[in-house]
């Protein structure tokens, strides 16, 4: 019978990561060992990926628009100037 791998002697694990190398640690078949007849399933052997940090966008500031409200005033005035020569010759 098969040994369960808890019960496995550190002897046994080493064997099995002194058979496996890194071509085969990309696959996910799984892998026999001669040594105690054991499969060892190599996509838990697999090295986590390092995730990529997403770059965060910038926003964009809004320009107030001041130039409008400026042109507004002048109107304003303009108007104010205009109407208070017709109240004066009235």
């Amino acid at each position: 019978m098969f040994a369960p791998p808890s019960t496995l002697p550190p002897i046994a694990s080493q064997y099995i990561a002194s058979q496996l190398n890194a071509s085969q640690l990309t696959t996910s078949q799984p892998y026999t060992v001669g040594w105690y007849g054991l499969q060892v399933q190599l996509s838990v052997l697999k090295k986590k990926k390092k995730k990529k940090k997403k770059k965060k966008k910038k926003k964009k500031k809004k320009k107030k628009k001041k130039k409008k409200k400026i042109q507004q005033d002048e109107v304003i005035e303009r108007a104010l100037v205009e109407n208070s020569d017709v109240c004066l010759e009235g």
